[in-house]
């Protein structure tokens, strides 16, 4: 368990453009119906959580199976204080987990990344933007998979392949009252990343 007070953290803030500001930023008077945005350290907020991990070889197995062994890992927090919605790239909870089978000439290894929602930053009010909305990237489950074989002491295969179920990630942008078939804002598509080579040492 810990927690954490955090004062005077980077921000942007909005104001809006009166001739004092203007003259302060050196701005003409065409800016008198702007808002001016800048970044600045104020504000309070307090995290509390905690963090978990834990590895296990499986030795029990029989012959085939030593060399087997499993992983995982998580972080959960929560973000309070007065000027919590102004802390962006926030994100409450990531776990992660995975397996892996290693032996002497070989090895392979499969990890899955699971985050809940990351709060990202406060969205201007525009005309289509209603106060107090927030961009947000969804929850995402990243499988990530890798694979070793050893030929001899200098040379060796490897592969791996990033994002193997190809999980969209999409951007959301959404407020208290935003229904959930309108959230979505961007949706990215990358695919998987697959790494082929031959690592030798002299």
């Amino acid at each position: 368990m810990f927690r954490k007070n955090i004062r005077d953290f980077y921000s942007l803030t909005t104001h809006e453009a009166t001739p004092e500001l203007l003259a302060e930023y050196g701005l003409s008077s065409e800016f008198i119906n702007s808002d001016i945005r800048t970044y600045a350290n104020f504000g309070a907020a307090d995290i509390t959580g905690f963090e978990w991990s834990i590895r296990h070889q499986l030795n029990f197995l029989p012959r085939w199976g030593r060399g087997l062994s499993l992983f995982a890992n998580g972080t959960h927090l929560k973000l309070s204080g007065p000027n919590q919605d102004d802390f962006d790239n926030f994100s409450r909870q990531n776990i992660n987990w995975g397996i892996s089978f290693v032996r002497p000439k070989f090895q392979v290894k499969v990890n899955v990344a699971m985050a809940k929602e990351v709060k990202l930053n406060r969205v201007a009010v525009s005309a289509n933007v209603l106060p107090d909305m927030f961009r947000y990237v969804a929850p995402q489950t990243l499988v990530d998979l890798s694979f070793e074989y050893q030929f001899s002491k200098r040379i060796s295969l490897y592969s791996s392949i990033r994002n193997a179920l190809q999980d969209d990630k999409h951007t959301l942008l959404m407020g208290a009252f935003t229904p959930e078939h309108a959230r979505i804002s961007v949706s990215q598509r990358a695919g998987s990343l697959v790494t082929l080579g031959i690592k030798g040492v002299f």
